[in-house]
């Protein structure tokens, strides 16, 4: 019962403050949540904001901010008493149904004074922001609970004629900008607001839900489009601009810290069952970053080795893709640069000091892998100046096993397994855009068509929501992705806004259900985005 509370104190409460956003961040995140300096930063943070609001119109404003203040006073005796134990005592539980009360309360009143629309658009969205902390933390003990509520309010704040005005006039260009109803800093302070308060409700979100990939979230309808605000990376440079970018869940892989651990122009990413990202940069480097981004693990790849001989090959080459399997393995596909069509598949245990490797089959200019959960290792491959494309399936020792798909696909652009062991490829480019379904053995059972015409879509299939994922792009700057079932029914798809022209060059999807995108821009080096 403790953990689950002070998880989601910490969770609702580390986006409370403003100018000390990133100091309770950090407490909040390695810290106690007993600790006094962070109880009185809190306080003083609500005692701050409280003190800025006047007039009798607020009165409701004060009144719910005031009595989440009690709130918070009453749960800091339920963690002080039970600091040392994982169970609430007959006081703590007293303590926690005083909090709950004072929760309640001011929910309620700031549920009130966000319906007055005699208040400014900042005391509103001040007004909203307490209605979430406080549904979220008077079902502190049950967050699930909270859920419902708090979508109904991120739908009824981003439906806000000002809050859609404001965004559609930000994101106007040329002249239409200059004309604006609203000064710059007055839409950036809405915008960061509303987006503040999305984030907050997303992480407790994300604590609770059933993970999956890309999941449904209320975008705001500015009448000529409609906006992801957690992951536009439009928005996500007015946030960069109000020093809030943490509240974008869209963020670069691999973009800051130390030389040696960045990305320098990544060629493929995978994940495994940690969540961690796994990408192949220049260099042939292998690097393995946490959920957060931290760098955990980095390795070069080798020269392939004669099976039959074990001396090293002398010869130049280059990583082209990688993936990994269910049980963390990594497949790391290299390629001869002075030979077109000569290629070896590299495997690595998951430390990566263990590996083999074994030539494939004759491949042409496109070489997408998959490895099923049996264990054969499914390539995709078309040849030079060809549109049909064949799929070769090995054992994981590189004996050969099958192909199928000749005359079948047309313009093959990626490949994946699911968990039933079928094979799924993703047409697009000049051909009409569609999956088609594969079983091991190399049987055509079926094909979907998508949504979308895509110049280059890539596919992946996450095991733990049993869901598809479609990605590519038709315009050049904005991100399609398609989530369908295993069986190819169309669930729901949604449009992201990249902020730049680009290709998408491969994705992943974690376990927890964040894709990662690697991008190319022509003329450019590639780079991960993580949605």
């Amino acid at each position: 019962m403790y953990w689950m509370i002070t998880a989601v104190f910490k969770t609702t409460i580390g986006w409370l403050v403003e100018k000390g956003r990133e100091k309770v961040a950090e407490k909040l995140k390695y810290g106690d949540v007993t600790d006094q300096q962070l109880r009185g930063i809190i306080i003083r943070e609500i005692d701050d904001v409280k003190s800025k609001l006047d007039g009798i119109s607020k009165k409701e404003l004060k009144t719910s901010i005031s009595s989440f203040r009690e709130g918070i006073e009453y749960l800091y005796k339920v963690f002080e008493e039970t600091r040392s134990r994982d169970e609430l005592t007959e006081y703590a539980t007293r303590q926690l149904a005083t909090a709950k009360d004072r929760f309640k309360f001011a929910r309620q009143m700031a549920t009130i004074a966000f319906s007055n629309e005699a208040l400014s658009t900042t005391d509103r969205i001040l007004a909203m922001q307490y209605r979430v902390m406080a549904t979220e933390l008077e079902t502190i003990d049950h967050p699930a609970d909270a859920v419902a509520s708090c979508r109904v309010c991120i739908e009824e704040l981003n439906s806000l004629p000002v809050v859609q005005q404001s965004l559609q006039e930000q994101l106007r260009t040329g002249i239409m900008a200059v004309k604006a109803l609203f000064s710059k800093e007055e839409r950036r302070k809405v915008i960061s607001g509303v987006c503040l308060i999305n984030r907050v409700v997303y992480d407790v979100t994300q604590t609770v839900s059933v993970k999956e990939p890309l999941p449904q979230w209320p975008m705001i309808d500015t009448g000529k489009e409609k906006v992801d605000l957690l992951r536009d990376r439009r928005v996500t440079k007015i946030l960069c601009r109000q020093g809030m970018e943490n509240c974008s869940v869209s963020w670069i892989l691999g973009h800051y810290g130390e030389e040696e651990h960045r990305l320098n122009n990544p060629s493929g990413i995978a994940t495994n069952s940690s969540g961690q990202y796994i990408v192949a940069d220049c260099d042939n480097t292998i690097k393995v970053f946490d959920k957060s981004g931290k760098i955990v693990q980095r390795f070069r790849v080798p020269a392939p080795l004669l099976d039959d001989m074990g001396k090293q090959l002398s010869f130049t080459y280059r990583v082209v893709h990688l993936v990994a399997d269910i049980n963390d393995n990594i497949y790391v596909p290299v390629k001869e640069t002075s030979c077109e069509d000569s290629y070896w598949i590299s495997k690595f245990n998951k430390t990566a000091d263990e590996h083999n490797s074994f030539r494939v089959r004759t491949m042409g200019c496109e070489c997408k892998l998959s490895v099923s959960v049996s264990g054969k290792v499914v390539v995709l491959k078309r040849n030079s100046g060809e549109s049909y494309g064949i799929v070769d399936v090995y054992e994981a020792n590189g004996q050969f096993v099958c192909s199928f798909g000749r005359q079948i696909l047309c313009y093959p652009c990626d490949i994946t397994t699911v968990s039933d062991g079928r094979v799924m490829v993703v047409e697009g480019w000049l051909s009409t855009p569609g999956v088609h379904i594969f079983s091991e053995q190399g049987d055509h059972l079926n094909r979907f068509d998508l949504q979308r015409f895509l110049r280059s879509p890539k596919i992946a299939f996450h095991r733990e929501s049993q869901q598809v994922v479609v990605a590519g792009n038709k315009e050049s700057d904005i991100l399609y992705v398609g989530i369908y079932t295993r069986d190819g029914e169309f669930v729901r798809s949604t449009l992201i806004h990249m902020g730049e022209s680009f290709i998408p060059n491969g994705i992943a999807v974690t376990t927890e259900g964040r894709i990662a995108v690697v991008t190319w821009i022509p003329g450019s080096t590639r780079k991960v985005i993580i949605i």
